[in-house]
């Protein structure tokens, strides 16, 4: 169950409106790697685990993530851009931008490289929008976006082994699947004889003609 609070997480102000800056900023609203994105993927992720404490996680964090969807929309609204499920060009947001395996560990794993992608956004954003009261949001929102993937990674440390993967699967040595070095390989397969050298333009037996016959009909 979820409770509307009449406020946002953190207060937003528009101090210097630009359309411009507020369509930018619909990337993070409805985009492949939008807070729309995020709070759809783990909502649903936490359906498919039975760990109490993550599960708890996923619905905490994607609680936390509708706040900053109500963040991103209400300073793209004072930019002056209307506030659609769409992103910057205009794309419509889609399910297929989540990613849900059913698996915890695979789950887990995409969703640190999600929230470290978003943090990513928001600091590129905040490097194009030049209003500063916006850019103060975006850098909270990145950082936000840190805490969350930090958050995830512990998750994953401390279920490592207890489900569904022996511990060590995680201990897999490396595979060296190219052994040699490519001077062996060059020594191995060297031609004997060396091809002759390619030459532009091409080198005619006969002086190549500059002007060519004019052409002439049979009767």
């Amino acid at each position: 169950m979820f409770i509307h609070k009449k406020e946002l997480l953190r207060p937003v102000k528009v101090l210097d409106p630009n359309p411009k800056w507020g369509q930018v900023i619909l990337e993070q609203y409805a985009g492949a790697d939008s807070e729309a994105t995020a709070l759809n993927t783990y909502l649903t992720q936490r359906f498919n685990t039975n760990i109490p404490e993550i599960r708890d996680l996923l619905e905490d964090i994607g609680t936390e993530e509708i706040s900053h969807w109500e963040m991103v929309a209400e300073m793209a609204r004072q930019h002056g851009v209307v506030v659609k499920m769409k992103d910057a060009a205009g794309t419509p947001w889609t399910s297929s931008y989540t990613d849900v395996s059913g698996n915890i560990i695979t789950d887990l794993y995409s969703d640190i490289a999600a929230e470290l992608r978003a943090r990513d956004l928001y600091m590129h954003l905040a490097n194009v929008v030049l209003d500063p009261s916006s850019r103060d949001t975006l850098i909270f929102l990145g950082n936000r976006e840190e805490a969350h993937a930090a958050s995830f990674a512990r998750a994953l440390e401390a279920i490592k082994g207890t489900i569904e993967l022996p511990r060590e699967w995680f201990k897999h040595p490396y595979v060296n699947s190219s052994p040699g070095t490519y001077k062996q390989f060059l020594d191995a397969y060297a031609p004997v004889e060396a091809p002759p050298p390619l030459t532009y333009p091409p080198q005619y037996p006969f002086p190549y003609p500059t002007q060519f016959p004019p052409h002439q009909v049979k009767g």
